[in-house]
């Protein structure tokens, strides 16, 4: 727990207060602080709530003097919500941030090297399905079925579905970017996080289909 002080004088609240203060009134505390003697003095332990969880459009903001629950000072916290336009452009650099997160996710495994040869590879994969490709194309397959320790028609068939699993992925995300776009743009601001939360569910779902499918 996080604990500050507060004092009551005369029925107003002194936040924050330090022990400091009564010390340098000649007020001697001792080693071990008794709640119960400090209560007398108008001094109280403040608890201080944990910081609420990030929603997009708002801010949080600390209250400035503690409150009094269930026989207890606490400090809490409020969320505040933007001004319409922050709170959405906030809003779209969350998605952003989010799709560029789903779907690197697809291909974290890979090294940046073989990423930037997927086009090349997808190419090579399906010259050679269909029967036109390269010297050097047929050389580069070679290399990577033998490697693997399958046919060249095996190793052709991986790289096409994957290459068409990562486009379907690649549309999708570029068709939802677009959609939720157009949601954030005339969401209330108290909509944004539900929006962005319902697409996250739907785009899961979605590849997992995509995946299973292919």
């Amino acid at each position: 727990m996080t604990w500050t002080f507060c004092r009551l004088i005369e029925d107003q609240i002194h936040y924050p207060f330090s022990l400091d203060e009564l010390r340098a009134e000649g007020i001697a505390l001792g080693d071990r602080v008794d709640p119960r003697g400090l209560a007398k003095l108008g001094v109280h332990h403040v608890h201080i709530d944990p910081l609420p969880a990030p929603q997009i459009g708002y801010v949080v903001s600390t209250d400035t003097a503690p409150t009094l629950r269930a026989g207890f000072w606490v400090l809490g916290h409020t969320l505040e919500p933007l001004p319409e336009a922050p709170a959405r452009a906030q809003a779209i650099v969350a998605m952003q941030a989010w799709a560029e997160n789903f779907t690197g996710q697809f291909i974290a495994k890979y090294s940046r090297a073989e990423q930037l040869s997927f086009d090349r590879q997808e190419a090579m994969a399906q010259a050679y399905l269909a029967g036109t490709a390269s010297d050097a194309q047929v050389r580069s397959l070679t290399i990577q079925a033998e490697t693997k320790g399958v046919s060249l028609t095996e190793r052709a068939t991986v790289i096409t579905a994957k290459a068409a699993l990562f486009g379907d992925i690649s549309d999708y995300t570029a068709g939802l970017r677009s959609r939720l776009e157009d949601q954030i743009a005339g969401a209330e601001v108290a909509q944004l996080q539900a929006i962005l939360d319902a697409a996250a569910v739907k785009a899961t779902q979605t590849a997992a289909q995509l995946m299973a499918s292919k």
